[in-house]
């Protein structure tokens, strides 16, 4: 049984679905979800009643040797069948908040990928959205038309000849747009493994049958705070915590997997500890973001929301690492070996496609490589000079970084560094806050 440490021991807590009851020497449990039925001894009922509440293997026994004279081999049974009712599913696991960033999807990424391999796309379908956030990044071209559903369906059969397997699809808010479940249940039907990013506010009640019917790897909804009326007033529309955290319910309802993406600022560095127990309580993972960029037209504002000083960076770092198992603050400190490798996987595995058809190494990185209404996507990946610029970036060409002890796990981007410097390999401040803090959150 998968215990994680001694300190940190997973805790279970009875299913929702299951009922049980004793009866003389038996113990009847019923399982509605699966129409199972299980007949056990009398001592289950006490074993299933210690899990009315969250609490660890080694409590329960505890808890049952104040009941029942236990031997060693006692306690050993009770162990072997508590692993019996979890994977019944008569016990569910507590949810343990963590950051997947590493395994074998990323060795895989690193390792056995050939290089320059298109392997991922992200879809920026719209600048719209049904919110306003205050950091917001996107800006709306009103002087531009949205790719069209032809267009976009065009680009999905292009990405799927080149053999990519992953799209994200996001904004703006992609479900403001009429025409967006045809676009995903294309995808789908293509075979791509889907990811969404949303606030969830559009998605409508008979909407998340169709998302439970394209089986994606994760919707990720953004949440800015834990107190439904701080959430409202970052989002500037009054109510959109109540319809996000409802969509979330939904999703999880429905085994939909959700993720919940967060930006520790200025503004919410106090909610950390209820954000991290909102997305426990509602079974999601998380994600959390301590970069706040500027606007894509360069518009600095959003700066502003950013946290003061390295001791704050610090403190937080610390917090998350309280709530988090597995807190890596980039994949890249487990890629990144020198600094002669490579900055980050934009341009060498990944592209962005904004509303309008650009295309860019990621939707940080605005180096326009081409558009896909007037170049293939094929065309671009291959031969566009930008990309093919791009791809010769490395941490020792970085201007201003040369013989820093942070270089190799330096969580640099050359997006960010474009935007604030006018270079995308240009030393930047934010960079190396983050750098400092991670130090000494570690000390």
């Amino acid at each position: 049984m998968n215990n994680h440490n001694k300190k940190n021991p997973v805790k279970y807590i009875k299913s929702p679905d299951v009922f049980y009851k004793a009866f003389e020497e038996n113990t009847l449990v019923y399982k509605t979800s699966v129409q199972k039925v299980y007949l056990y001894n009398s001592i289950v009922f006490d074993v299933i009643a210690c899990f009315e509440r969250y609490i660890s293997v080694g409590e329960c026994i505890e808890a049952l040797g104040n009941k029942y004279a236990l031997e060693n081999e006692d306690k050993e049974w009770v162990e072997e069948f508590i692993v019996t009712l979890v994977s019944e599913g008569i016990l569910k696991e507590e949810n343990i908040l963590e950051e997947r960033k590493g395994g074998v999807e990323l060795s895989f990424y690193n390792a056995i990928l050939p290089q320059y391999k298109l392997y991922r796309a992200q879809f920026e379908l719209t600048f719209r959205c049904n919110e306003k956030c205050k950091y917001c990044y996107c800006i709306v071209d009103k002087d531009r038309q949205e790719l069209t559903l032809d267009e976009i369906k065009d680009a999905l059969d292009q990405l799927k000849k080149l053999n990519v397997f992953e799209l994200t699809f996001t904004g703006g808010d992609l479900f403001v747009r009429k025409d967006v479940f045809e676009i995903l249940e294309y995808a789908y039907s293509l075979g791509f493994l889907i990811n969404i990013f949303t606030n969830g506010i559009a998605i409508k009640d008979e909407d998340f049958f169709r998302l439970k019917k394209i089986y994606p790897r994760s919707i990720h909804f953004s949440v800015y705070s834990h107190v439904p009326e701080k959430h409202d007033e970052f989002t500037q529309v009054r109510g959109s915590f109540e319809k996000t955290i409802e969509a979330i319910k939904k999703c999880v309802l429905l085994s939909i997997p959700v993720n919940i993406k967060t930006c520790v600022t200025d503004f919410n560095v106090d909610d950390i500890d209820g954000i991290m127990n909102l997305a426990k309580e509602l079974g999601a993972t998380i994600q959390v973001s301590l970069s706040v960029n500027a606007k894509n037209d360069g518009n600095k504002e959003p700066l502003g929301f950013r946290l003061k000083n390295v001791s704050d960076y610090a403190s937080v770092m610390k917090k998350l690492s309280e709530h988090i198992v597995l807190n890596c603050s980039s994949a890249l400190d487990l890629s990144r070996i020198s600094e002669k490798s490579g900055i980050c996987g934009a341009g060498s595995n990944s592209i962005n496609i904004n509303p309008y058809g650009d295309v860019y190494p990621c939707n940080a990185l605005l180096m326009k490589c081409g558009n896909i209404r007037e170049s293939k996507i094929e065309d671009i990946w291959q031969n566009s000079p930008v990309m093919k610029t791009i791809r010769q970036f490395t941490m020792d060409k970085v201007k201003g970084c040369e013989g820093c002890e942070h270089i190799v796990t330096c969580n640099y981007c050359p997006g960010s560094a474009l935007i604030e410097k006018g270079d995308p390999l240009c030393k930047y401040e934010e960079a190396c806050i983050l750098s400092e803090a991670k130090k000494l959150s570690e000390e």
